[in-house]
């Protein structure tokens, strides 16, 4: 119901397996679940497994509101897809929080859920690396993004986009970058910058990248691919330098 905290110590570990019990009645099922919201992960080892669900939503981590950090943490998440638009299996779901700091050599995995991390604050990637890997509808949802300190992201979906920070700023800066998307865009948001010897390798059906106002490309390279449409789409003044 409160704030939760999860930190370890000389190489601390944590297994979770959870399923839904077929002799009691079907809610959403949650790996670590955080009404209150805010969750910190410092220092420890998180292995996450999630049995098939049928007729309710799966969720990893649930945590609903607040301030929420992983630091020098190893994730790995391991759900069932639903591939179902009313029934989700997300890996990362924040409903109202308000920021989700990945930092200090941090490493998140997820594979076979419908999308990896949903929430609409603010999502801040430092010196870590996120994988999610074919993810039925979206990889990332989130509000203002930032990518910086050589992070790594390799993020591939299906229907939806592999990055969404729809009305708000994505900026990826000293890091690199694989987005995929084979049903829609890489990258959606309203702002784009991509600095400070930024790699960028993102593929899209749609436009690759899709921005609704500013692009910014800057001493960085981008590798823009899509099957049906253009490589780069913006509504705004465009940037390309160095």
């Amino acid at each position: 119901e409160h704030p939760l905290t999860i930190k370890g110590t000389n190489g601390g570990r944590l297994s979770i397996n959870t399923a839904p019990s077929s002799s009691l009645p079907t809610f959403s099922c949650a790996g670590i679940h955080v009404r209150g919201g805010g969750l910190t992960m410092e220092d420890t080892q998180l292995q996450l497994a999630m049995g098939k669900m049928e007729d309710a939503s799966a969720y990893g981590i649930d945590s609903w509101g607040g301030d929420n950090l992983i630091s020098n943490s190893k994730i790995a998440i391991v759900m069932n897809s639903l591939a179902d638009p009313d029934r989700k299996c997300i890996g990362i779901n924040m409903p109202g929080a308000d920021s989700l700091t990945v930092t200090n050599h941090s490493s998140i995995t997820m594979e076979s859920l419908d999308t990896g991390i949903s929430f609409s604050g603010n999502l801040n990637i430092s010196g870590s690396s996120l994988t999610i890997r074919n993810s039925a509808m979206q990889g990332v949802v989130a509000g203002t993004t930032v990518i910086s300190q050589g992070s790594v992201l390799d993020i591939s979906a299906q229907d939806g986009q592999a990055l969404q920070a729809a009305g708000q700023k994505v900026t990826i800066s000293e890091s690199s970058a694989t987005l995929v998307s084979t049903g829609t865009n890489g990258i959606f948001c309203n702002d784009l910058e991509i600095i400070n010897s930024a790699e960028v390798d993102v593929k899209g059906y749609w436009p690759a990248l899709f921005v609704d106002s500013n692009t910014v490309i800057r001493d960085s390279s981008v590798d823009a691919v899509t099957a049906n449409d253009v490589g780069i789409f913006c509504q705004g003044p465009t940037e390309i330098t160095d």
